[in-house]
């Protein structure tokens, strides 16, 4: 009985070693199946995708190189007409500034001055006499606005005419309104340079304005 035993132990292994000889042979069979030249087709698909994925990164490194470059150049035109219009601007305002001297020139030789419509010339000096009632404050902001100020009174040929052609009450450049009673011109100067001028001009003016109303 034990022969028999050992015997069949010997015809498993020697099955279960065929079996594993014939798997391994099969597994090398197979490898050699597979021809040369379809390997070599396999590789060259291969190289082929990965040459065209490099080629799709290639061309979008590019345009994004493009875009930014037309970029730089967009920002740098504009910068180079901000700085071209700013040039001009200044060109205009020499242009404009000489312009004002000849004007100026050309008034005090000639004695006639370009006033505007409405603008009565007086010494080289150009008055406009508002019939809008307005505080000080508004007044002030209206001359502004028409490029001009609040008459400030330099001399007694300008207070003698001004007061000649006052018909009604009107606002001079003359304020206290950063410290009272410290009486100051629109231009800053300070009122004691001019005082007997104003206080004449006031008091000329306070005369007419009783007159009027007497007369009323």
């Amino acid at each position: 009985m034990d022969l028999v035993y050992e015997n069949s132990d010997i015809v498993r292994a020697t099955i279960a070693t065929s079996g594993k000889c014939s798997q391994y042979k099969g597994q090398k069979s197979f490898n050699k199946d597979i021809p040369h030249h379809q390997r070599t087709k396999v590789l060259l698909v291969a190289l082929i995708v990965c040459l065209v994925v490099a080629l799709g990164a290639v061309c979008t490194l590019a345009m994004f190189l493009a875009h930014a470059k037309h970029y730089n150049v967009s920002v740098s035109d504009q910068e180079h007409n901000v700085t071209d219009y700013m040039e001009q601007l200044d060109v205009l305002r020499i242009q404009h500034q000489e312009t004002l001297r000849k004007l100026n020139r050309l008034n005090q030789s000639s004695g006639c001055a370009l006033c505007a419509v409405r603008w009565t010339h007086s010494g080289g000096k150009c008055y406009y006499f508002s019939t809008v009632k307005m505080n000080w404050t508004q007044s002030r902001d209206h001359c502004v606005t028409k490029g001009g100020h609040l008459v400030i009174i330099t001399s007694k040929a300008e207070q003698d005419f001004l007061t000649s052609n006052v018909k009604e009450t009107h606002w001079i450049g003359l304020n206290d309104l950063d410290t009272e009673g410290h009486w100051i011109w629109v231009d800053n100067q300070p009122l004691s340079q001019t005082v007997e001028h104003v206080l004449f001009f006031i008091l000329q003016v306070l005369d007419k304005a009783r007159e009027w109303g007497q007369r009323a």
